[in-house]
């Protein structure tokens, strides 16, 4: 998550916010999926997710045989007008 923040920032010129965040893990999580498939037809890309075992910012993102994301789920709280990291909840 440094790294990411940092690079994020020294492009920006600001820190990302969580939608920052999962927005790059939901990118990343598509182009390897379609490097797995080895294409982008979609029936090849439905299959790849559907095995994804991703190593995301928060934690690592698979998906149940109901193709529901079994990921962590981060708790923000505002303290002080700001958001601050409170826990992450493992499924």
């Amino acid at each position: 998550m440094l790294d990411f923040a940092k690079r994020y920032h020294d492009q920006f010129g600001a820190d990302p916010d969580t939608f920052a965040a999962m927005a790059y893990d939901a990118s990343r999580l598509v182009f390897d999926s379609i490097r797995r498939a080895g294409s982008t037809k979609g029936s090849n890309l439905r299959d790849a997710l559907k095995t994804a075992d991703f190593p995301a910012l928060f934690g690592r993102v698979k998906f149940d045989e109901a193709r529901n994301p079994a990921k962590p789920v981060v708790i923000v709280q505002v303290r002080s007008g700001k958001l601050a990291y409170t826990a992450t909840v493992n499924p």
